[in-house]
């Protein structure tokens, strides 16, 4: 089984996209990576947008395992 980590940041809706979506093999990695961004935030670097999200915005934090298809 594989796991999901999702994390929402700001005050909109939990229906709306998570900022970050990541899949593990294994559920420790996923908590590791969830720690990993509430103690550092979040930064998305690209050739046209570089944007931080810091750790204090997060509002929802979600990791769950999950079948892959």
């Amino acid at each position: 089984m594989a796991w999901k980590l999702e994390i929402w940041w700001g005050y909109s809706s939990k229906c709306s996209q998570p900022v970050l979506e990541e899949e593990f093999e294994e559920k420790a990695e996923g908590i590791a990576r969830a720690v990993e961004v509430l103690a550092d935030g979040y930064t998305v670097s690209v050739p046209s947008r570089h944007q931080y999200y810091p750790s204090g915005g997060i509002t929802y934090v979600d990791l769950y395992e999950f079948s892959e298809e």
